[in-house]
């Protein structure tokens, strides 16, 4: 069975003050204080998540209108080459901003 880091932590923590009951409240007061400033890191670093996908959504469609017009202005086929590597750069940046922002953990 695994056991939640958080869970993990607390009890830790909660043993450590039954050690030491002379720094019990400044023990609680210090956890207290980290849980509420993780809180607010994850709280904000979700929001600057969903800002950074908002954008990527604008370029994306920016991208796509200017290829539309620069094929309409001039043609496919003398300008394959380019547009191959243009939108194979872009669809690698993109992919890694929606997958690899997933994966990514903060350290606090």
């Amino acid at each position: 069975m695994r056991i939640d880091p958080f869970v993990r932590e607390f009890v830790d923590e909660l043993a450590l003050i039954d050690r030491h009951p002379h720094l019990a409240v400044r023990r609680l007061e210090t956890f207290r204080d980290k849980i509420e400033i993780e809180e607010s890191f994850r709280r904000r670093s979700g929001q600057v998540l969903a800002r950074i996908r908002a954008q990527s959504s604008v370029m994306t469609g920016l991208y796509l209108a200017v290829s539309a017009f620069m094929i309409a202005k001039f043609g496919w086929s003398a300008n394959a080459k380019l547009f191959a590597i243009a939108t194979t750069s872009f669809g690698i940046g993109a992919i890694w901003l929606w997958c690899g922002g997933r994966n990514l953990k903060w350290k606090v």
